[in-house]
């Protein structure tokens, strides 16, 4: 069984007091990530989710690495 992984976007952050927030929930620092993210448009494909079809297709890609 592979592990599940659970992806937030949260803006406006304070590093440190979220860092703190997750220790006092038990939360373990298990390493450090530089991710970077990719956005195409993909032209004659119509675009799908969320209740829209206007405008081309997108594709998300992403690249992470240890650091």
């Amino acid at each position: 069984m592979t592990a599940t992984e659970f992806e937030a976007k949260i803006l406006n952050v304070e590093p440190e007091k979220i860092r703190a927030l997750l220790a006092e929930a038990g939360a373990e620092h298990v390493a450090d990530r530089f991710q970077r993210r990719y956005v195409y448009d993909i032209p004659d494909r119509p675009r799908a989710g969320r209740g829209s079809s206007h405008g081309p297709a997108r594709l998300f890609a992403n690249a992470s690495h240890s650091v």
